[in-house]
């Protein structure tokens, strides 16, 4: 079953607040049978309801990166999050897709020490970040690194994004 419909009580949301959930299939992460699933979701109040609110705007908006992110914060709450896992696995799906590198592909950095000073990287994109030197390709990278195929791709995608890495 998609999710194509606005979640959200009149009550509770301004008109420009409203939340539209993203399209995706549901059926595989379902606990119950398809045919008996409603489509609707109870958002929960405060973090978790904000969070939700996140996924659904950068998924609406096609920022997948950004989307997966507030999936897997939602995830880390409640790993059984139906949305969320659908939601991730979509994400995931579209940034391989859109970002796909060939395994000769060999980065590099173009930032400037003052930008990649400002940049805002998490652990991982980091010290992806420093084993880039313009010589290993994508696949060595991979090695080098001991992170996952999928991970080391969207850890280009975000530096790639920052404009602190050129992948061509």
């Amino acid at each position: 079953m998609a999710v194509d419909t606005p979640i959200h009580s009149a009550a509770k949301a301004e008109a420009d607040d409203e939340i539209k959930t993203p399209r995706f299939e549901l059926a595989p992460y379902a606990r119950v049978s398809t045919s008996s699933m409603k489509a609707a979701v109870a958002l929960e109040e405060g973090e978790s309801r904000e969070c939700a609110v996140r996924m659904f705007k950068h998924f609406n908006a096609d920022d997948f990166l950004l989307a997966l992110d507030a999936a897997e914060e939602l995830l880390g709450d409640n790993p059984r999050h139906t949305l969320a896992n659908a939601c991730a696995h979509e994400c995931r799906s579209r940034i391989e897709t859109a970002y796909a590198l060939s395994p000769a592909t060999v980065p590099c950095v173009i930032a400037t020490p003052a930008q990649l000073a400002e940049a805002h990287l998490n652990h991982r994109e980091g010290f992806l970040l420093s084993l880039v030197d313009g010589v290993l390709g994508v696949e060595q990278l991979s090695d080098v690194s001991g992170m996952s195929r999928f991970d080391l791709l969207r850890g280009f995608a975000k530096l790639t994004r920052l404009g602190l890495v050129r992948v061509d």
